[in-house]
């Protein structure tokens, strides 16, 4: 006997996926409802109190190719926090760093699980006593995917690849935002009502660098970044993968390395070789790149704020790149090159000033200094800068023998 094969309407199929999809976000996120438990460890406990979910995402491990299953998937793991490192852990093989629309598609759900996780740990404030809980390892669930794929990642960062490496960075964006936004939450607590979480900071922070790619990854993803604007990469253009504006790249790189900073004060006090190569890495793009004023100052104001980071003191001031030009001309030349809007000059600036300042040379001369920089940027004059940043480079770089008639003559004034 044949079975009749009637066609099928499209917009009934897409009603009956659409009660399917309804239907399984109540069995697997409602704890009224539904099948799944609460675990109050997120899974850190050793003992899998939802088993039966995790049988169930495991069946979802091409979830990233279909919009109705990878909700389910972010819905059901923003209810069961616990088994994100189960689930993501089966996902291992999809993740690992490749130019392909596949692992694309799993980067952006990966990306989407993370955003949807609450940022808000209910955990800290459980009347259980901190021995009881592993705070450190349950803050990690909701920031951190299993070591398996984080250590793929920091392998991703190396490869030739700029769209994979640009993909990667942007779940670091992520990751770090919330790890930072938690940290924020302990000290608050900490500060406020709970003593005993006072260690939980400094802890967690240990524990994140040791899963993050470390700062020297990153700033060599900023050279080998720069040596792809001189020597674009030729096998770009055959992979499976949207191409990445080189703009782009350089802007969300210099997003990661500020987060990181946050983490890492010395990022660039401990790499100052680095510092002429940021320099220099985003003065080719604004004397390179087309695009709107904006666009192209945005990655000159994230390397002054990541330079406004550091301690200005560890900066190599007198040290001079291959067209003899220092620190502190690059940072004054930046000054006179904003020219469309009036707020980019302004914010310019302002950490311009502020990078100043963290030297400790000008105490009490904020005014001043702001005063200085405007009249500087409306001169733009190459040899007025050029004169100006040698002076000041000789200032900065040693003070004392400037530093010491003037207090003398300020203390003889006082005398008379």
């Amino acid at each position: 006997m044949s079975v009749l094969q009637t066609p099928v309407n499209p917009e009934e199929r897409e009603v009956v996926r659409q009660a399917v999809h309804a239907f399984l976000t109540d069995l697997c996120c409602s704890f009224k409802t539904g099948i799944n438990f609460y675990d109050s460890s997120l899974g850190t406990s050793g003992k899998n109190q939802n088993h039966i979910l995790t049988g169930f995402l495991s069946s979802l491990q091409k979830a990233s190719t279909d919009a109705l299953s990878a909700d389910l998937v972010i819905s059901v793991l923003r209810a069961c926090p616990d088994q994100l490192h189960h689930f993501l852990s089966s996902l291992a093989p999809t993740l690992n760093p490749r130019p392909s629309a596949a692992w694309v598609s799993s980067m952006d759900m990966l990306i989407q699980i993370y955003e949807a996780q609450p940022t808000e740990l209910s955990f800290l404030s459980t009347k259980l006593p901190s021995a009881h809980l592993n705070l450190v390892a349950m803050s990690l669930v909701l920031v951190l995917p299993p070591d398996k794929v984080m250590s793929t990642f920091t392998w991703g960062l190396k490869q030739s690849s700029q769209p994979v490496r640009h993909k990667i960075l942007d779940f670091l964006k992520v990751a770090l935002q919330r790890a930072l936004h938690i940290l924020t939450n302990v000290r608050s607590l900490a500060d406020s009502s709970d003593p005993s979480l006072a260690q939980l900071g400094p802890r967690l922070k240990e524990s994140l660098l040791k899963k993050l790619p470390d700062a020297a990854t990153l700033l060599g993803c900023w050279t080998k970044m720069m040596a792809e604007r001189t020597q674009p990469n030729k096998d770009v253009s055959k992979e499976d993968i949207p191409s990445v504006a080189s703009i782009q790249h350089i802007v969300r790189l210099q997003q990661v390395m500020c987060l990181y900073q946050e983490l890492v004060p010395t990022m660039l006090s401990d790499s100052p070789h680095h510092v002429s190569s940021l320099l220099e890495g985003v003065r080719g793009v604004g004397e390179g790149d087309g695009g709107q004023d904006e666009d192209r100052m945005l990655p000159q104001l994230y390397l002054l704020k990541l330079l406004a980071g550091t301690d200005a003191r560890q900066l190599p001031w007198a040290k001079e790149n291959a067209a003899r030009h220092s620190l502190m001309y690059l940072l004054l030349e930046m000054t006179t090159k904003v020219s469309a809007s009036r707020k980019l000059k302004e914010v310019t600036q302002h950490l311009v000033a502020e990078l100043l300042q963290s030297t400790g040379l000008f105490q009490d001369q904020d005014q001043e200094l702001a005063i200085w920089l405007r009249h500087l940027a409306v001169t733009m004059v190459p040899d007025v800068v050029d004169f100006t940043a040698r002076m000041m480079t000789m200032f900065v770089s040693n003070p004392y023998p400037y530093m010491d008639p003037s207090d003398g003559h300020r203390g003889g004034g006082r005398c008379r």
